[in-house]
C-alpha cells in the first residue's frame, strides 16, 4: 500500500507541473518552439523605419524576449513581453529598425549601425537564456551612405 500512495503522490506532486505544460519550467515535456514570419530574410531596411515583427510560439508563454544580433553577437534588447499567449497565437510586435536598449531599460537606447548580418533572436523563461530561434539575416543600411553615391 505504501508504493501506491507514494507513485500516486509523486506523479500528482512533483509531476503535475511538468504534466501540465508549465512554461515557466525549463524542463518542459515539449520543447518550445517558434514560427518567424517576418522578417523572412533579405529585407533591407533604413534605420528608424517601423516594422512588424511577427511569430508565433507552439507552447503557451507568459513573457518572452525579442534581441538584435549582428554576425552572432548580441547587439541589444529590442523588446520584453510580459503579456501571456496561447500556443499558436500570432504575436506581432512593431519595431523601429535598429532602436534597441543596451542593458533593457528603455532609458538606455541606441541605434545599430548599418549592417547586413543581422537577425533577431527569440527567447522565453528569462531574459538571459540563449536564443530559442532566430530570423533569417537582414540588413540595416545606410541611408547617407546610399545618398552619397546617388549624388
Amino acid at each position: 500500500m505504501r508504493k501506491v500512495c507514494l507513485v500516486v503522490w509523486f506523479s500528482i506532486v512533483l509531476a503535475g507541473p511538468f504534466l501540465a505544460g508549465d512554461v515557466t519550467n525549463p524542463k518542459l515535456p515539449v520543447r518550445p518552439e517558434v514560427t518567424i514570419v517576418n522578417p523572412s530574410g533579405g529585407e533591407a531596411w533604413a534605420p528608424g523605419k517601423e516594422i512588424s515583427i511577427i511569430y508565433s510560439f507552439n507552447v503557451a508563454v507568459d513573457h518572452h524576449y525579442l534581441k538584435l544580433y549582428s554576425n552572432n553577437k548580441f547587439v541589444g534588447w529590442i523588446t520584453s513581453d510580459f503579456i501571456p499567449y496561447a500556443p499558436g497565437q500570432r504575436i506581432t510586435r512593431k519595431w523601429r529598425v535598429g532602436h534597441v536598449s543596451s542593458d533593457g531599460y528603455p532609458e538606455h537606447m541606441i541605434t545599430a549601425p548599418p549592417g547586413d548580418h543581422y537577425k533577431i533572436g527569440f527567447s522565453i523563461i528569462s531574459w538571459d537564456q540563449p536564443a530559442l530561434a532566430y530570423s533569417n539575416t537582414f540588413a540595416i543600411i545606410d541611408v547617407k551612405a546610399i545618398f552619397e553615391r546617388n549624388k
